[in-house]
């Protein structure tokens, strides 16, 4: 028997690798090529679109369904 382990951050976004800082941001920061600048250490992050293309894909399909919920 399977669970399902569904957890909602509250606070969404990712830690920060060099200081563990938890840098918050939202689904439209998520599917942007700007870089993530970490506001504790000012580590410079980047998103590898390649390699996250179906993550990100399924973000833009999650934006688009809240975008027009509202």
């Amino acid at each position: 028997m399977s669970t399902n382990n569904t957890y909602i951050q509250q606070n969404p976004g990712l830690k920060c690798p060099r200081c563990e800082f938890n840098i918050q941001m939202d689904i439209a920061a998520s599917l942007s090529c700007a870089p993530i600048i970490c506001p504790l250490c000012a580590l410079n992050l980047a998103i590898n679109h390649g390699a996250s293309e179906e993550g990100l894909t399924a973000l833009y399909y999650l934006k688009n369904g809240l975008d027009k919920a509202e």
